[in-house]
């Protein structure tokens, strides 16, 4: 497989979590696309009530330290990161 993408899913999980999913998905694809969205557009009361909320920054510091980042999009609500690899 080339792609996994997926919009608004790792930030249901801990973060221990999301590592492990990352990973396995590297292992089924070369990149993975994926979009999360973020305190700065956290609207109370209109999730499904088990997000884990992190700001741009908490997924920048998060997604960066464990893997090789070719693209970020940043939108007003949301951020998203296209990943080629773990990070050794």
């Amino acid at each position: 497989r080339d792609v996994i993408f997926h919009d608004g899913l790792v930030e249901h999980f801990d973060k221990t979590t999301r590592l492990i999913l990352l990973k396995e998905h590297l292992k089924s694809a070369k990149k993975v696309i994926f979009m999360v969205p973020t305190k700065e557009g956290y609207v109370p009361n209109t999730g499904y009530g088990d997000e884990y909320w992190e700001t741009k920054d908490e997924w920048r510091e998060f997604i960066h330290q464990h893997f090789k980042v070719q693209e970020e999009i940043d939108m007003d609500d949301k951020i998203g990161f296209i990943i080629i690899g773990e990070k050794p």
